[in-house]
């Protein structure tokens, strides 16, 4: 085969957004250059590629930034991951989040390549969204989220996407039967056991049947994790936890309110002030739980327990069916 054939069927697909594809051009650009990843990742077109290419633009080649999506501003940033947080630790825990939640989608069985409809379900300022453009031009993305600032933000910035803002409460705007896959990083950790369930039945509602859902939850490690380090500041305390983990074990949930939050940004205290922390918090889930409470709107299809020494990584696939409805 020629080699200018070769280089055709090896191009990154496509899509309609300009700012992506010069992106994807200047990636295809890099892979040329360097024998060394060419050795390692024989076909460009896959995921271990722009992984790569994702991990390594930013740091090995600073003259692609202008051509990456911007990023948001200091305070979005902190809203989301905490105001230690850099621009850089915003994009690598990004990437790395990233790149697990699309193995774990894999494993669930969806396929990116083949055109579909994904939901980021709690997608903040874009931070684990914004790697999923590679994809573009084969899925149709979606990002929902209750901070209304933050779905603007990336309404102006992420053009690859469309965007929602997301009520305190079910249901969602998105019609009965929308997507076929739906991730939620990190926001089943925070919500009491009522408000939790009715944004499940509304997953169910807007998926189809056979849909992949994929989302993280505080299991044993978190727990682990928080009784160690014995914080003060956390909720729960170390004292707490150690108090409460017979109940945990037992029930397999536990919910604790947090009493506030405290930035050091005014316009974030002043975003957080407005919260209803009696339906947000420090939520516990473990597998003993969604094996008995969820299967009757999901199949959970299987259970990975702290892959990255954190949150545990739940697939679910929605059973047929209609959805309970709410009053």
């Amino acid at each position: 085969m020629a080699e200018t054939e070769l280089s055709e069927r090896r191009r990154l697909p496509r899509s309609t957004h300009p700012r992506l594809d010069r992106l994807l051009e200047e990636a295809e650009r890099r892979y040329a250059e360097r024998p060394d990843v060419r050795i390692r990742i024989p076909d460009p077109r896959t995921w271990d590629f722009w992984f790569w290419f994702s991990w390594h633009s930013r740091k090995e080649y600073p003259e692609l930034r202008p051509l990456q999506f911007p990023l948001p501003p200091p305070h979005l940033i902190h809203r989301v991951v905490g105001e230690q947080a850099t621009e850089e630790s915003f994009v690598d825990g990004g990437i790395w989040d990233w790149r697990r939640m699309y193995l774990t989608l894999r494993e669930g069985g969806f396929e990116f390549d083949r055109g579909a409809r994904v939901l980021d379900f709690g997608c903040g300022c874009g931070r684990i969204l914004r790697h999923f453009a590679r994809y573009a031009a084969t899925c149709s993305f979606s990002g929902t989220d209750v901070d209304d600032v933050a779905v603007a933000w990336c309404r102006e910035n992420l053009d690859f996407a469309t965007f929602e803002t997301l009520p305190k409460r079910p249901p969602s705007a998105f019609a009965d039967g929308t997507f076929d896959a739906v991730f939620a990083f990190s926001v089943f950790s925070h919500l009491p056991e009522a408000l939790h369930r009715a944004w499940l039945e509304d997953l169910h509602r807007v998926t189809k049947p056979g849909a992949v859902v994929v989302v993280t939850v505080q299991g044993l490690r978190v727990l682990e994790k928080m009784i160690a380090r014995d914080l003060p500041y956390d909720v729960p305390t170390a004292g707490e936890l150690r108090r409460d983990l017979d109940r945990i074990h037992a029930e397999g949930f536990a919910f604790y309110p947090y009493a506030g939050m405290k930035f050091g940004d005014r316009e974030n205290q002043r975003f957080y002030d407005a919260w209803d922390f009696d339906q947000y918090g420090t939520t516990f889930i473990l597998d003993r739980y969604f094996r008995s409470r969820w299967t009757d709107l999901f199949h959970v299809v299987s259970w990975n327990p702290a892959p990255d020494d954190w949150q545990d990584y739940v697939v679910l696939r929605r059973l047929p069916g209609p959805s309970p409805r709410r009053p």
